[in-house]
């Protein structure tokens, strides 16, 4: 059902059986096809059939999960703050990342290491990276820049990140609970 694909997300060979059974009803199997999918996807005030785009469908609702992890903390949904941590559980061996120093790969430098993710946050890292999700911002508001993480910080020079690991800097992430600029 619709809701299940929401809910649970669909995988990659399920979607390419129904895909391909999808053409191969519409298109009665037979020969060559003479119609894109593109054109059957479209409306039929526009000469098309209509036909869900499942691959499409899909990758909206990946669009979604992914807006889910970009809110701001205190308007996340829980299974967003549950994908959080286990993005921040499985970062790359490099650079080196403290546990406590990780908060948000989409707000620092470091990032998760997609072989040993979930597959719905495979999904969601790969949407990501194929429409090029980057924090770019001209001026902000000094109390959302108060918000940001300090560790690995995304507009930190990279000299500047390399002390996030020096002894002073677990000092402050333990004793005085430093986590935002």
């Amino acid at each position: 059902s619709q809701y299940l694909m929401v809910a649970q997300g669909m995988p990659k060979d399920v979607e390419t059986l129904l895909k391909k059974k999808s053409r191969d009803f519409i298109w009665d199997s037979g020969g060559r096809n003479t119609v894109s999918l593109d054109t059957l996807c479209a409306p039929m005030s526009e000469g098309g059939k209509n036909m869900l785009n499942i691959e499409g469908r899909n990758e909206a609702i990946e669009l979604n999960w992914l807006k889910g992890l970009l809110v701001t903390e205190e308007n996340r949904a829980p299974w967003a703050h549950f994908a959080q941590a286990i993005l921040a559980k499985h970062a790359q061996k490099a650079p080196i990342v403290h546990q406590a120093a990780r908060s948000d790969p989409f707000l620092q430098t470091w990032k998760p290491a997609i072989t040993k993710l979930p597959s719905h946050l495979k999904w969601i890292l790969k949407v990501a990276k194929k429409y090029n999700l980057q924090w770019e911002i001209i001026a902000t508001k000094p109390e959302i820049t108060r918000l940001l993480p300090i560790w690995f910080h995304l507009g930190a020079e990279e000299r500047l990140n390399k002390l996030n690991n020096y002894y002073y800097a677990e000092c402050l992430r333990k004793r005085h609970k430093v986590r935002t600029l």
